[in-house]
């Protein structure tokens, strides 16, 4: 995400005359900052400054951890996708008739 942190404090009319500008989002944690984000990276603006999407990267129990476009790693929330689209089996993985590498590569079709 591109934008700017708000450093001074405003009123509510300059806060939300902001919101024309961007999208406003507060930090949290320790040191609660207010942000005005002007600009995300989403996967089709992605695909086009880096390249094609590579591969999304799972952690053991299936969750997601990162994805690939070109020769970039993301690890932002913004790409998050809610799992693996496969299940592990005994010989591989299997999912929805086609079969994955234990990466999460396609290996070929066939019928579950």
């Amino acid at each position: 995400m591109w934008g700017f942190e708000i450093k001074n404090t405003l009123g509510e009319s300059a806060f939300s005359e902001l919101k024309k500008f961007g999208e406003l989002v507060c930090s949290g944690g320790y040191r609660t900052s207010w942000y005005l984000i002007t600009q995300k990276l989403t996967r089709a603006k992605a695909t086009k400054l880096y390249g094609p999407k590579e591969h999304d990267e799972y952690g053991p129990r299936g969750g997601w951890k990162a994805v690939t476009f070109g020769d970039k790693r993301f690890i932002s929330e913004v790409f998050k996708t809610k799992s693996k689209p496969y299940r592990i089996t005994r010989d591989g993985t299997v999912c929805n008739g086609i079969r994955y590498d234990r990466k999460g590569n396609i290996l070929g079709k066939e019928i579950a």
